[in-house]
């Protein structure tokens, strides 16, 4: 028996047939995992991706190439969900295709987003990670660095400097659902009512492996000044978490089981 909550939300959003989800996957906010629970509940999917075989080619060229492809009419209809590491100004050319597009993403708290991010990039799993430690020999050199501040408010932002109160009130408008890492579990069981599934979350991937090169040390010392170099994710991130648990505070005030704590999963 679903909540009046949970009823409000199914009927603003659910899933209809013909529907295309699309998932705008920011780095190191637990999407791995999420993307592939998305995947398996919603076929054909495809995961827009960009390979580092070129190294003329900047990082933005090949994320504008990799979207033209997935927009290209040759490809036959429509998968019911698509995701990548992709930026709004990206997502933008799809909503221009399909207005009705359903977005989705994953935030996480700025501190342990930017540290995870820090330790993936120095690991084989990410293709150029040997010439990521030489330009960043150490998580100071990495924090100093511009680019890589306010990563989550980069990804959402539609043009570049957008205002932070800007990209916060387009999100809510534009997108169906803004989950977060630290309340996954609740993600995705909210996520999954609105495709008509009261399941849980079974897929937990993509865990960045330990190694010499990318050890952290004192992260509780470093908070007040990664927090200070990235103030509009945090930002946003505090909006989107506290909208997130005011959700989930009504739904379990009615139907508690439907939503264990994040601290119980499985």
């Amino acid at each position: 028996m679903a909540t009046p909550v949970l009823l409000d939300l199914l009927s603003a959003t659910a899933d209809r047939e013909g529907d295309i989800w699309f998932f705008l996957h920011i780095p190191k906010t637990a999407g791995s995992s999420f993307r592939g629970e998305l995947a398996s509940r919603l076929q054909p999917d495809v995961n827009i991706f960009i390979t580092y075989d070129d190294p003329t080619v900047t990082h933005d060229s090949l994320l504008d190439r990799a979207m033209l492809k997935f927009l290209d009419p040759a490809n036959g209809a429509w998968p019911r969900f698509a995701s990548g590491h992709l930026y709004r100004s990206h997502v933008e050319r799809l909503r221009h295709a399909r207005p009705d597009v359903k977005l989705i993403t994953m935030l996480r708290d700025p501190v342990a987003r930017l540290i995870s991010d820090y330790r993936y990039q120095r690991t084989p799993a990410h293709p150029p990670f040997r010439q990521f430690i030489e330009a960043f020999p150490d998580l100071a050199s990495y924090l100093a660095c511009k680019p890589e501040q306010n990563k989550m408010h980069h990804y959402l932002s539609r043009y570049p400097g957008q205002p932070v109160d800007e990209v916060i009130d387009e999100v809510e408008r534009e997108f169906t659902f803004v989950g977060t890492q630290e309340a996954y579990e609740f993600s995705c069981r909210a996520l999954f009512a609105l495709l008509g599934r009261m399941e849980a979350p079974t897929i937990y991937a993509r865990k960045t492996e330990d190694n010499t090169d990318n050890q952290v040390d004192g992260t509780a010392v470093l908070r007040e000044e990664i927090e200070a170099a990235n103030a509009l994710d945090v930002k946003i991130y505090r909006h989107f978490s506290d909208r997130l648990e005011s959700l989930r505070q009504a739904i379990e005030a009615d139907l508690p089981p439907f939503l264990p704590r994040d601290d119980q999963r499985p």
